[in-house]
């Protein structure tokens, strides 16, 4: 067993309590050896799934690069302008960037992992860390990219969002920062727990983590900055688009009312000739009626003069 250092795997005399015989147990300490323990069997059953869940991710993030990059002939970065710095990565293409070399460098951990490969618990512990730590500076670059993609509605956005100059510092300072400080602890924890100094070696380990949490701290922070930025731009983009719809429905119901005045209006002078025809017609009946009369009371007339001749005669 090359890592049976009492740090990789750690075996300690307990006394069973059903039989009362003193068995030893032992627990690996699964991030850098998986072999020597109760559990072993187990570990390499997750690990082999592991691996092919990390194959499949990066083949995927690799194709979408390929047929982007290649077939496509897209940047990965956005043009350059003078509101944008030196890191300018596009937000999907950072993303596929990242899974793409975490998928790598993990498949070579965990290949020396499943095949015992690791010779020192130094080489273990930086073989561990090293792809996250890689992962982790450039997941730097997600914060940055949103930053970029997020479009201004107005001055007071604009100004409230990081110069260049800012994002810049603060992304290379993200993306070195964690290499500086984790692999360093890395290797001493590992040659600590080479030398037999597992006491040390557990502390150095503690205090990696720690800062390994501070260096969350920090991320955590980029990213709620940027949200909080994407989540302003939003809410003012749909006030503006709110205004538009009220401003156009103000403008429709201004047509609809001129429109109704009109419709009152023909409706009014369809009335009034309704009307005036009616009168027309009216006036026409009565003129019919008073000639016909006046026709009759000729022919009366007539009628009359005849017979008081024919009588004379």
């Amino acid at each position: 067993m090359a890592l049976d250092n009492g740090f990789a795997l750690t075996c300690k005399n307990m006394t069973n309590s059903n039989t009362g015989k003193v068995e030893e147990r032992c627990a690996c300490d699964f991030r850098i050896n998986i072999f020597g323990c109760p559990e072993s069997n187990a570990l390499v059953i997750l690990y082999y799934i592991l691996l092919a869940v990390t194959i499949i991710h990066g083949i995927i993030s690799g194709y979408f690069l390929y047929h982007g990059v290649v077939r496509r002939r897209m940047n990965i970065f956005f043009p350059p302008t003078r509101d944008r710095g030196i890191l300018r990565p596009k937000p999907q293409d950072a993303f596929h960037i990242i899974v793409v070399v975490f998928s790598i460098m993990q498949t070579w951990a965990i290949a020396l992992l499943l095949s015992n490969g690791w010779t020192s618990t130094k080489g273990a512990e930086l073989g561990y860390n090293l792809p996250r730590v890689v992962a982790f500076g450039l997941a730097a670059m997600l914060p940055i990219s949103i930053a970029y993609s997020t479009p201004t509605t107005s001055n007071e956005t604009r100004l409230w969002r990081p110069s260049k100059n800012t994002l810049d510092v603060l992304g290379f300072f993200q993306i070195i920062g964690p290499a500086l400080t984790q692999l360093p602890l890395s290797w001493t924890t590992g040659s600590l727990a080479d030398k037999g100094d597992v006491l040390k070696a557990l502390r150095f380990f503690k205090i990696q983590y720690l800062i390994l949490g501070v260096w969350s701290g920090l991320y955590t922070g980029i990213v709620w900055m940027m949200w909080y930025n994407l989540k302003r731009i939003l809410n003012e983009h749909r006030q503006i688009l709110k205004e538009r719809v009220i401003s156009e429905n103000k403008w429709k119901l201004t047509i609809l009312k001129r429109v109704e005045g009109k419709i009152r209006s023909l409706e009014e002078v369809r009335q009034t000739i309704f009307k005036r025809q009616t009168n027309i017609g009216c006036n026409i009946t009565t003129v019919q009626e008073k000639v016909s009369r006046s026709s009759g009371d000729e022919s009366e007339d007539e009628q009359r003069v005849n017979e008081k001749e024919h009588s004379d005669g």
